[in-house]
């Protein structure tokens, strides 16, 4: 939005914001999430919240694990779709879900309490509809230093602070350690106060969502998962088999067949497992570093909105 109005400021016409080469991490040297469950939730949920921005584009880094980052499978070393030799990772399954959650017409939808690591995109076309729901989380200071920008704090007097406001933003120092300008104050207490709530968010087993529905209730009709026990390939023996068997006949393809395998698509769940009706709202769990993808079906000519709450 700032951008936008800078440019419009500035006697230029809205500009088209596109999000390009992110992922959920660089390797530094390793970054395990790139390969497992977290890729795939994270993507899921960037895209959720992009759908309700200007964002035009994003463009996901990168397609396949880079020979000058890797030369194993899974080793956390690159941050492709696909492994150095071919095999899809979990992250695929994130883009299934996001796709499917985004063919149709986007429903509005309305943060009510939900915290920042929660997201949400809600869809429906006449009786069909879905709703993709995420538990994901972000680089927790850098998310706090671009919240604070945004709110109009200049950060070059914190510049060479970054320990000690960390400290501050886990509550272990008061503001009169941080030395900062006290027009600021109010601002930072308030970062403080939601990386705090990220932390204690993160440190979950479990977490009760409610989404409340208004107008027509749907009811559930089918669900998939992506969490640490659904939806990785490679938890799956059967998967990693057949991987091996087309690498060892044809080492210098890439086994493209391995997309067609049931691993490579998320795991269906029973529509009603983890998820409860109660009055005019669903509530489920969705842990730290899950996503949940409904499908629904609505009683005809009844119109809804989806509000997370």
């Amino acid at each position: 939005e700032r951008i936008q109005e800078r440019a419009v400021a500035a006697g230029l016409r809205p500009p088209e914001i596109w999000l390009s080469e992110w992922n959920v991490e660089l390797p530094h040297p390793t970054a395990p999430e790139c390969d497992d469950h977290r890729a795939a939730v994270f993507f899921a949920a960037v895209n959720a919240e992009l759908a309700g921005t200007p964002t035009v584009q994003s463009h996901f880094f990168v397609l396949q694990d880079a020979p000058w980052d890797t030369q194993k499978d899974w080793a956390g070393e690159s941050v492709g779709v696909f492994t150095r030799n071919g095999a899809p990772k979990a992250v695929l399954n994130g883009m299934h879900l996001f796709r499917r959650a985004s063919s149709l017409p986007r429903l509005p939808e309305r943060r009510l309490a939900a915290s920042s690591n929660l997201s949400c995109l809600a869809s429906r076309a006449e009786e069909n509809g879905f709703l993709l729901l995420t538990n994901a989380f972000g680089d927790g200071p850098k998310h706090i230093r671009h919240w604070v920008d945004a709110a109009g704090v200049r950060l070059g007097p914190y510049r060479g602070k970054e320990s000690i406001l960390r400290s501050f933003l886990e509550g272990k120092k008061k503001w009169s350690a941080v030395k900062g300008v006290s027009k600021d104050r109010q601002v930072w207490e308030t970062a403080a106060a939601e990386f705090q709530r990220d932390l204690r968010e993160r440190g979950r087993a479990h977490r009760s969502v409610r989404v409340q529905c208004q107008g027509a209730m749907p009811t559930v009709v089918a669900a998939w998962r992506v969490d640490s026990e659904h939806s990785d390939p490679r938890l799956d023996p059967n998967f990693l088999e057949e991987f091996d068997r087309l690498r060892s006949e044809d080492p210098n393809s890439v086994p493209m067949a391995l997309v067609l395998h049931p691993s490579a698509r998320p795991a269906s769940l029973p529509p009603q497992k983890g998820v409860r009706r109660d009055g005019d709202s669903l509530v489920l769990d969705l842990p730290p570093w899950s996503a949940l993808l409904l499908q629904l079906s609505f009683p005809a000519n009844k119109p809804a909105e989806a509000l997370p709450e």
